[in-house]
């Protein structure tokens, strides 16, 4: 008799153990989000949104503030990671690269122990949505040794000169829309991705290519993207072909650009213009005929009433010349600038928090099965040790 009742008891037990089982998830579900990636590189307790909680399985800049707990781990990983050095140049280099989902980063220590870093598609837009393929921007995930929760300085484009992160690229801004309607605009969150690998891995050399589909007035257009880095270098080349593969002419405008934040994460203070030979102060278009390549100074301008008590660290952009923008600015906002005031005067470049450098190609036409091939090369300027002058260093371009 005392064992049947000991064996119903047992029962009951069990059933209980498993309602308040399914109960107890039932209640997370009710109050937790799950935000998978597929990067896998931990578990990351996130607040929000509203007075929910979400997890996920990567941390992205722009979560960053909202982190209540975390979990990192590597044995989860989805990523192709692997690290070499150079005998020639004495830099080494890491790869982490998650074809699959289409981001990852490329940092390169050099011999007196300073790095270059350059993050992929480790961003969020301000949708929260995320993009997948060699679109420059982003932080380290959180197990990178590199990684600091608080400093933003170490995302996007960023150089460690062995005592702080200087801040060279921010996340690009990059866009599609057709020649008939610039309110059309695609974003690379919008692009279908096709896939991503590493083409090249060696001590000296990593190639990285993904592919993407776009649409443009019906007319469906291939971007296969290409990113070149080699070991020593303080630049990358990115090499992006369109192919109309539908079988009537497509006509866009392709847009290439960014408030890059040279110095420091956030502030565009500082941040002025530079061409070969001169210094850029005031909104103004960029012959590209003339110039080959432009870039930002983090100096000061005086225009905008400051100092030159900034960093000085200087970025760069340069454009092959046969494929070479149709229109180039500065400006304190992305997409348009003003070459004068009503009375004549130049507009200074005093923004805060946007002094943007903008390409613009188009609108070009391409025939079904015509290829627009576009070359640029992105990274880090030198400064003179006598002037103080940007100088670009030497690419394969041009």
């Amino acid at each position: 008799m005392f064992s049947v009742i000991k064996q119903k008891f047992a029962v009951r037990r069990g059933r209980w153990s498993m309602v308040s089982l399914i109960l107890g998830v039932f209640s997370i579900g009710l109050y937790v989000n799950w935000d998978f990636t597929g990067d896998w590189e931990g578990f990351y307790l996130l607040a929000g949104p509203g007075r929910r909680m979400t997890i996920t399985d990567d941390l992205f800049p722009e979560d960053a503030k909202h982190l209540l707990g975390s979990m990192t781990f590597t044995w989860l990983k989805k990523a192709q990671i692997a690290s070499s050095c150079d005998a020639y140049t004495g830099s080494c280099m890491d790869i982490h690269w998650n074809g699959k989902q289409g981001r990852g980063y490329v940092k390169n220590t050099f011999q007196d122990g300073s790095k270059l870093l350059i993050n992929l598609s480790r961003f969020k837009n301000e949708e929260g949505e995320l993009s997948s393929g060699i679109f420059l921007g982003g932080g380290l995930p959180a197990s990178d040794p590199d990684f600091r929760l608080t400093n933003n300085d170490e995302t996007g484009m960023t150089f460690f000169d062995g005592k702080r992160w200087n801040h060279i690229w921010c996340n690009v801004n990059e866009a599609v829309c057709p020649a008939g309607d610039t309110n059309k605009t695609s974003f690379p969150q919008q692009w279908q991705f096709l896939g991503s690998r590493v083409l090249e891995n060696r001590s000296d050399t990593i190639v990285i290519a993904s592919k993407h589909r776009i649409i443009v007035d019906g007319v469906p257009i291939k971007v296969d993207k290409y990113f070149f880095y080699d070991a020593g270098d303080k630049y990358f080349t990115l090499v992006t072909l369109f192919t109309n593969t539908g079988s009537k002419p497509a006509s866009f405008y392709y847009f290439y650009g960014d408030e890059p934040w040279v110095g420091h994460f956030g502030s565009s203070k500082g941040n002025i213009g530079w061409l070969q030979g001169s210094l850029v102060k005031t909104e103004q278009e960029i012959d590209t005929g003339i110039n080959s390549y432009a870039g930002l100074l983090d100096y000061g301008n005086d225009l905008a009433g400051e100092h030159h008590n900034y960093t000085h660290i200087a970025n760069f952009i340069e454009w092959d010349k046969p494929s070479r923008p149709d229109m180039a600015y500065y400006s304190n906002h992305a997409g348009s600038f003003s070459p004068e005031t009503s009375k004549g005067a130049k507009v200074p470049l005093y923004s805060d928090t946007c002094r943007f450098l903008g390409l613009q190609w188009g609108p070009r036409t391409l025939q079904p099965q015509q290829v627009l091939s576009i070359t640029l090369a992105i990274g880090m300027a030198e400064n003179d040790p006598h002037t103080g002058f940007p100088i670009k260093p030497v690419t394969s371009l041009n």
